[in-house]
Order: structure tokens, then sequence, then C-alpha cells
């Protein structure tokens, strides 16, 4: 094992796990000292065959220069504050980080509508977002249409004397959004997706690529089987 650490953060790479594209790509300086953990055999590849590689193969030049700019904008960061995605090794985070596209919204920007066809997934970095079926609803409406009907359970705000159904947090910093099967059956989408901050940013990930890194990785999957939402 060898690692990196930033702050108080240290990345552990594991066999197969590769590092120190980055600065081959751009001519940077490297930003990080890399560590032996243990006793390690490497592979190292020369800058002129690695570039001979990115020229040859399109889909991996595209690959890298997303990472490039995964790696400076904040991904990271996102994906140590999810509950399943922090647990990835370093090779699934970055080959997670590599189909990332970072987007920026406005308070009210619609991310994608009710009715859209499935298209991709998120990954929240900053800001709040809402689904505006669902966050923006009337509360009473909202629990009378999905409370069970022959079990009165509602969730009511601690300072109202159970008086008022409690609203929903928004989405932030970390959710990952996947509506697994509506992407790959092609379905229409049942909820809208909005920026509720005044500036919110994400990652989104394309259809082909999400089922890709899900096929390959089958726990991201199943946590996904539960829920479109994994905090």
């Amino acid at each position: 094992e060898a690692s990196v650490s930033f702050g108080r953060t240290k990345k552990l790479f594991k066999v197969g796990d590769y590092l120190g594209e980055i600065s081959v790509i751009t001519g940077d300086r490297r930003s990080a000292t890399i560590v032996a953990e243990t006793l390690c055999t490497i592979v190292e590849v020369d800058k002129y065959a690695f570039h001979y590689f990115l020229q040859r193969d399109k889909k991996l030049h595209s690959k890298m220069s997303c990472l490039v700019s995964s790696r400076k904008d904040g991904s990271w960061h996102a994906i140590a504050r999810n509950s399943v995605l922090r647990n990835l090794s370093a090779a699934q985070k970055t080959s997670l980080q590599a189909f990332m596209h970072h987007k920026f919204f406005k308070k009210d920007d619609v991310v994608w509508r009710k009715g859209d066809t499935a298209k991709c997934a998120v990954l929240i970095l900053k800001g709040d977002f809402v689904f505006e079926e669902v966050h923006r609803a009337d509360p009473y409406e909202l629990l009378t249409a999905t409370r069970h009907p022959h079990k009165a359970v509602a969730i009511y705000d601690d300072d109202d004397d159970g008086q008022n159904p409690a609203p929903f947090e928004p989405l932030s910093t970390g959710v990952f959004i996947c509506d697994m099967y509506g992407m790959s059956t092609n379905s229409e989408l049942t909820v809208t997706l909005i920026c509720d901050s005044d500036e919110g940013e994400l990652f989104q990930i394309s259809q082909e690529n999400v089922l890709g890194f899900l096929d390959a990785n089958p726990m991201m999957m199943l946590a996904l089987l539960r829920s479109v939402l994994i905090i």
C-alpha cells in the first residue's frame, strides 16, 4: 500500500491503483507526496508513452480530461461526505471521478423535470437541492398521500407539539441521486429536481457511465435498489 495525505485526510492506494497522472497530463508540479505504507512493487509509465496512449484512445483521453477537472473541483470532498461512496477503494473513486461533469446552478434552476427520460445521476457538491413535488408540496397533502391507510404514522416537528408535519430537509453536500430503474428502462422521471439555494454545484454522471459503474460495483447497485438517494 501507498498513501497521499490531504490535511487530515489520508488516501490509500492498493494493488491495481494508479496515481500521478494529473501532473503528467497538465505539466504542473507534483501537488502531493506519495509514501509507501508497506513494501511496494510499482510499474512506472513514461510520460511520452502515456501521452501516446491518450492520443490513440479518445475515450481514455476524455476520461482523463474529466479526471483532471474533478480532482481540482471538490469531487473528492463530495465523495467523502457520502455514506456509501466514501467506502469505495481509491481505484473505484478515481473511476467514478473520471465520469463526473461539474455543473453550476442558481436558485430555482431545474436540474431535470418530471416526465423527462432518466439520463443521468448527480452528486451534490454545494448548496441545497429539492424535489419540487416533495419538498415544496403541502405537508398535510403529502402526509395524507404517502401514509399507510391502516396505520396513521407521521413525522412531526418536535417544536410544534405534534400539530404540524415536519418539513423534509433539502438535499445537500454528498447526496447521490440516481434513478437506477429509470435509467435501466429509459423510464420517465417522477419528480423535478431544483436548486433551492442562491448557488448550487453538483456533478452529473451520464446514463451510460452510471450503468457501467454500477455493473462493475455491485455493492453500489444493491444500495440503489432500496432508494434513489444515498446520503
